[in-house]
């Protein structure tokens, strides 16, 4: 072992240290001082944001709103696009009004879960108007949820929305819309993973006295399907192969094997049976001696069959196709199968199992 340092020199080291005296090795810089970490499950870096066909849809929509809700209410009514963005969808969250009807529905045929929200200014408005009022009564909503003849209106309004974004989504494809829950905190929502993009549309809807705002927002992973249309751009060679890829799937899928058997019957017995069960026990089946066997593909019950041999080994033949065969059915499919040949030259031998000769025949 060396020798080790005095206090003395343990101290003179230290003093050159913070004098500035004695010189450090510092950190090595990097090679690329612009390098930055990069978060590959990040979506942000590769979307734009920037959409012509869901401008036009959201346009479509405007309009489509507008007369909805100047037949509704009587009234003159202006529904304009206030905004539409990808956003995460924490920032979404955010920018939602302090209090508005929350509304999780699924548009088909897209995955995943979307949302629409109503201002609660605009449900008091839309209620004070169709019930004789002018639209100038102010309606305080904070600290109590929306009443029975509130959330009528709010079923109305969604539906009637739910009506004009069919026919603003139909120069994308034909969608359908269907409402799942209503939620009036939008913690409770939980579309999507707080990091993850949602397309987000905002209207504005302005009446003579007041106005209120609505919107909707949509995940952006469930729009895979559709997102060169929504870009603007003709189908790229990633769609075509994809494609090819999920025609390869589809066939590897096929070649899966899959273990299929033939169950002749189940017998129920006691545990005292069982301990005292020995050699040369008889067990009586659930079934009779002409009754077919339960065919099942993985465990799983999916038809009826008969046993036989053929060609010198066993074999069975499929009566019927179905998940649950009853005791019935298999029965007569049994009477049907009596006078069965087989398929081909070589027919079914059932003698083995039956007794019966002429079965073979």
């Amino acid at each position: 072992m060396g020798k080790l340092l005095s206090q003395e020199e343990v101290d003179t080291l230290l003093k050159g240290l913070s004098d500035g005296d004695i010189e450090t090795e510092t950190a090595q810089e990097a090679k690329n001082p612009a390098a930055a970490p990069y978060d590959f499950f990040s979506q942000d870096p590769i979307h734009d944001g920037h959409m012509p066909t869901m401008e036009i849809v959201n346009e479509k929509f405007s309009r489509a709103s507008t007369a909805s809700l100047f037949q509704l209410m009587g009234k003159m009514v202006d529904v304009s696009v206030e905004g539409f963005e990808l956003v995460k969808y924490e920032d979404f969250i955010r920018k939602l009004p302090e209090k508005a009807s929350f509304d999780v529905y699924r548009q088909d045929p897209f995955r995943g879960s979307c949302l629409f929200f109503f201002e609660a200014k605009l449900i008091s408005l839309v209620v004070d108007i169709l019930f004789g009022g002018s639209g100038k009564l102010p309606v305080e909503f904070l600290g109590r949820d929306f009443t029975t003849m509130e959330s009528r209106v709010i079923q109305r309004l969604l539906n009637m929305c739910f009506q004009d974004l069919e026919k603003a989504w139909s120069i994308v494809g034909a969608t359908s819309f269907h409402h799942i829950r209503s939620e009036t905190n939008p913690q409770f929502v939980n579309l999507v993973q707080p990091s993850d993009l949602v397309m987000a549309s905002r209207f504005k809807v302005d009446l003579d006295l007041d106005q209120a705002v609505m919107g909707y927002c949509i995940p952006f992973a469930s729009l895979e399907s559709v997102k060169d249309q929504l870009y603007g751009r003709a189908p790229t060679e990633d769609a075509q192969a994809d494609h090819a890829w999920k025609e390869n799937l589809s066939e590897h899928l096929r070649a899966v094997p899959m273990d299929m058997s033939a169950e002749l019957g189940a017998s129920e017995i006691t545990f005292r049976d069982l301990l005292n069960l020995k050699e040369d026990d008889i067990l009586p089946m659930d079934v009779g001696p002409k009754d077919p066997m339960v065919l099942k593909i993985q465990e799983v019950q999916k038809g009826a069959c008969v046993a036989g041999q053929r060609n010198g080994n066993y074999a069975i033949e499929v009566l019927s196709i179905d998940e649950t065969p009853s005791k019935e059915k298999r029965s007569g499919a049994a009477r049907g199968a009596e006078t069965f040949c087989g398929r081909g030259e070589d027919p079914l031998d059932r003698s083995i199992f039956t007794g019966d000769p002429a079965r073979a025949a």
